[in-house]
């Protein structure tokens, strides 16, 4: 499953259902209404958090509105609300699921996006709780959903994949979907040496290396005809190594993109590609 160091989020915590001795009413107080630790509990390293009862309450009702909204959707249940990751709510459906969390709010998951969300792991996987329901994108072809960490993005003719942490930022920054790179067509992968990660995309690459990075910068991301001659030479494991910036303007009106060990620019009329390896630079 895609994850790399460059996702600050912390996965998520599963929650404990037990059955608990009757809360003394002598003890401290608890939220009216509520039995603490029916509904479960959080773990949280070694700390065991009880869940107000009232939690999964707030949540069922929450869900059952989601769900008169988009039944059409998602179809009949299949099993009750239960707690999922990080004190969340949780229901599946014929053909979806809805999700809620208190500071996010309650949002159905279908599809083929819904698939890869479950391979992934769900609630509990390193994207966490969807922030939206499924949407369309600006061309009218694919669709999305966002998370806590990440996006899903469909296309019928490309797939349906995954994007989280600096990669996602850098893509959103360029446009998404519908800006310079396009639409994904991997997950993020690790690259060849183990170290770096990437996503490519229909008009290039975004890439990631620990040990690089530049907060200026983020993520690099290699566009284009430039993106195919780097291919060609072997990307990251080639002569010019990972990129050390995004695909720039260049003085003369072209566009070039610096690597480890050198340059590799276009012209802006002709688009011809050449290399300027480190031993030969000039303006």
């Amino acid at each position: 499953q895609p994850h790399s160091d460059q996702t600050a989020a912390k996965p998520p915590v599963r929650q404990k259902v037990v059955d608990m001795e009757p809360v003394d009413p002598k003890g401290p107080a608890q939220e009216a209404g509520t039995a603490i630790g029916v509904g479960g509990l959080d773990e949280i390293g070694d700390l065991l958090h009880p869940i107000p009862l009232s939690v999964l309450h707030l949540g069922i009702e929450a869900i059952d509105r989601k769900h008169a909204e988009v039944s059409h959707l998602v179809g009949r249940p299949t099993d009750d609300a239960k707690f999922g990751a990080g004190g969340g709510v949780v229901r599946n459906y014929e053909h979806g699921m809805i999700l809620w969390k208190r500071d996010l709010g309650a949002f159905e998951v279908h599809g083929l996006i819904l698939v890869r969300y479950r391979e992934f792991g769900a609630d509990a996987s390193f994207l966490g709780y969807p922030t939206t329901d499924e949407r369309g994108s600006g061309d009218g072809v694919g669709r999305f959903s966002l998370f806590q960490h990440g996006v899903i993005v469909f296309h019928p003719d490309l797939g349906t994949f995954e994007i989280h942490g600096l990669i996602q930022s850098k893509w959103s920054i360029l446009g998404g979907d519908q800006g310079e790179l396009g639409y994904p067509t991997t997950d993020e992968r690790s690259t060849a040496d183990g170290i770096g990660r990437f996503s490519q995309f229909q008009h290039g690459a975004i890439f990631f290396h620990p040990d690089l990075f530049q907060p200026h910068i983020g993520a690099p991301a290699v566009l284009d005809e430039i993106h195919d001659r780097w291919v060609e030479r072997g990307r990251e494991r080639g002569y010019f190594g990972y990129p050390l910036s995004d695909t720039v303007p260049t003085p003369h009106g072209g566009l070039m993109n610096r690597f480890q060990r050198g340059e590799i620019r276009m012209e802006a009329i002709s688009r011809k590609v050449f290399e300027v390896p480190d031993s030969v630079q000039f303006n």
